[in-house]
């Protein structure tokens, strides 16, 4: 990994490491998954706290090091396959990858992986800028202001 990685060799475990190009496809899933939601404006800022994520997850549960090399060959097989017009619409929309049990690498792919990433992204700040809420418990520990909170409707006292 770059020496300037914040998460260095941190994204290893006895069962062994994420190679950089992993990592990097990894980023490029949570990338697209950001752009298909339209969630926020720059997904760049998260790359940090996505890496850190990848690296406590591998911590907690080392299983993780074949499950995201997993979703990487599964994205590249995706991406050769001449049928599949959009390897990443695919994965995020094909209603049998999110069945389960999980028994395939698709499955492997969108349960284990993008469908972890759509939670990450939405907890590092797509839920604010997907309601429009300028604060909300979980983002800055509740409402602050005069009036409802912003993430009520407005009905509601």
């Amino acid at each position: 990994m770059p020496e300037n990685d914040p998460c260095g060799k941190a994204l290893a475990s006895p069962k062994g490491e994420l190679d950089p190009e992993t990592v990097e496809l990894l980023w490029q899933l949570f990338v697209k998954i950001c752009d298909r939601w339209g969630n926020v404006p720059d997904s760049g800022t998260m790359k940090t706290r996505f890496l850190r994520f990848l690296s406590n997850r591998i911590k907690m549960n080392p299983a993780y090091l074949d499950h995201y090399r997993k979703a990487v060959k599964e994205i590249e097989r995706l991406k050769q396959d001449t049928q599949i017009p959009d390897a990443y619409e695919h994965l995020f929309t094909n209603p049998e990858a999110n069945n389960p049990p999980i028994q395939s690498s698709l499955q492997i792919a969108r349960q284990l992986v993008s469908n972890e990433f759509i939670s990450l992204q939405l907890s590092l700040g797509g839920f604010k800028e997907f309601t429009g809420a300028i604060n909300y418990p979980g983002y800055i520990a509740g409402w602050n202001g005069d009036g409802p909170p912003p993430y009520r409707i407005p009905s509601q006292p």
